[in-house]
């Protein structure tokens, strides 16, 4: 046996130098078709090469060695792609975008450097008058200003009047509008048949948002405004004043597209019937917008996901001008294209969406005295490698005595006065893992302030399992007769203010870890 060992590990090394080997020279022709501006991707001759490696005497494994050769020509053409873009310039043209989170996006994809061109004066700014970038995305004010910039426009450019994506092929800038295919695939995700609609603003994101409500057979759309200018002309597209929200008494969605978030909650509150709120900006995890709708009932979303589905259609896009001839496909042709090229090496919307997520807010960790939230904050910042803020533990550090002896001396209410003020010590941070004591969600303010900058996940105890919660310590939840009485206070308000659900296990960190998709899990 160990003979035939040995015999397999010489095999294996063989394989690794040939496989290095066939790699390498992908490079150098692909080198050679952009010194003489050809297309670098060749699908019909991948598909081809595919079928002809697995023809051979082994049929019970065609489908293996074909996926072997996918996979060789998959990482050949990332390799190419990255010879190609590490030396190209990428990047976020807009104001003041320094927090933006399209870096660490496009930082994820794995391909290419991708800075930032902060500018006033869009048009007049020099990295636009010398065309000196690849591709570029345009976040507000400026999407007009790309669509006026843009030599060839793609269809969604021209029906929503606005570019968010820049491309400069041999000096001709080619503009495409992204921002459809994000908002498209977002509520794809959520919602499937749309009645009605209500676009809150009126500006380059509405536009987009109108084109993908109308590209999933909404029936009618109402576009709330202040300007009263209108850019579709169709039966099923109506325009109406702020003031005017209130008659419509009912939508499914509602899609905020104004970053006018508090006054916007006055206008949609007596709407009934609302299912969707999709919230286009990402800088809260939970605006007053959405926190109202969920109140509601109905779902809220932000616009971190948009910004992703958006940031890979450009990465298709900004890959696709190395790859392809030519740029003058609709949005959508070019994601079968790159994904078919990468294969397994393409983004998964899955995973980045975990990782950006907690580069852009906190995990707030909420449910019942005693069901372990501090454990599972502990053992999920060992996990994701995050700093771990335990509230009750900052409380005690303060105060020099423990919570018990704090709340027995001088009361609840002097209790709930410090964990307010030591909770929204928390809110300027980001990517902390945050354990909350039992009884915050009672602090309707301060749950809502946490709710802004928190990914909130509740450890859920069944009610059979109220005798399972650990007492120690804990002297308003010391009595069975005390801890239902909590239980039926707050279980209403842990379900309204979490956005996921894990069952109270030891193993609550793990399973947080697996729904949000980290990536960084330590192994």
């Amino acid at each position: 046996m160990k003979s035939y060992r040995d015999e397999i590990d010489k095999i294996n090394e063989t394989i690794k130098k040939l496989v290095k080997k066939r790699l390498d020279a992908g490079r150098k022709i692909a080198a050679i078709k952009a010194a003489n501006d050809k297309p670098i991707l060749d699908l019909p001759r991948m598909k081809k090469l595919a079928a002809k490696f697995s023809d051979d005497e082994l049929p019970y494994i065609k489908d293996e060695l074909s996926a072997v050769i996918n996979t060789i020509m998959s990482s050949t053409i990332h390799g190419e792609l990255h010879d190609m873009q590490k030396n190209l310039r990428y990047g976020l043209a807009g104001r003041s975008i320094s927090s933006s989170l399209s870096p660490k996006l496009h930082e994820l994809f794995g391909l290419y450097e991708y800075g930032l061109f902060n500018t006033n004066d869009f048009k007049s700014s020099e990295f636009i008058q010398n065309k000196d970038f690849s591709g570029i995305n345009i976040t507000m004010p400026f999407k007009n200003d790309a669509f006026a910039t843009a030599n060839i426009k793609s269809e969604y450019a021209e029906l929503s009047n606005s570019v968010n994506t820049l491309v400069n092929k041999s000096g001709t800038l080619y503009g495409f509008n992204t921002d459809v295919i994000g908002i498209e695939n977002t509520l794809d995700e959520h919602t499937d048949y749309i009645k009605s609609a209500l676009i809150l603003g009126n500006g380059a994101t509405s536009r987009s948002a109108c084109i993908a409500l109308s590209n999933k057979g909404t029936d009618k759309i109402y576009i709330a405004n202040r300007n009263n200018k209108r850019y579709f002309k169709s039966p099923h597209i109506s325009y109406i004043n702020f003031e005017k929200i209130s008659a419509l008494k009912s939508v499914d969605v509602i899609i905020n597209a104004t970053p006018e978030d508090e006054t916007m909650s006055s206008l949609i509150k007596d709407l009934s019937d609302v299912k969707l709120l999709l919230d286009m900006n990402y800088s809260s995890a939970h605006s007053n917008l959405m926190q109202v709708i969920k109140e509601m009932g109905a779902n809220a979303i932000n616009g971190l996901s948009p910004l992703i589905h958006q940031g890979i259609a450009s990465f298709d896009i900004f890959c696709s001008a190395s790859l392809l001839g030519s740029l003058t496909e609709n949005e959508t042709f070019y994601h079968e294209v790159v994904k078919k090229a990468l294969g397994n090496l393409y983004p998964n919307y899955e995973k980045i969406y975990g990782e950006l997520m907690l580069k852009a807010y906190n995990i707030l960790i909420i449910g019942m005295p005693g069901c372990g939230k501090s454990r599972t904050a502990k053992d999920l910042g060992q996990l994701l490698s995050k700093p771990v803020i335990d509230i009750d533990r900052k409380i005690e550090a303060h105060t020099k005595i423990s919570n018990e002896e704090f709340i027995v001396k001088k009361g609840i209410q002097n209790f709930r006065e410090i964990e307010e003020a030591t909770a929204l010590k928390t809110l300027p941070q980001n990517g902390h893992i945050i354990a909350a004591g039992g009884g915050l969600v009672e602090n309707k303010t301060l749950i809502k302030s946490l709710c802004k900058r928190c990914i909130v996940i509740h450890i859920k105890t069944n009610p059979n399992d109220l005798n399972t919660l650990e007492t120690a310590g804990r002297p308003l939840s010391k009595s069975p007769a005390s801890i239902s009485m909590l239980y039926e206070k707050r279980s209403p308000l842990y379900e309204l203010y979490s956005d996921y659900t894990v069952n109270k296990d030891k193993d609550a960190a793990l399973q947080i870890a697996k729904l949000l998709n980290f990536t960084t899990i330590k192994p």
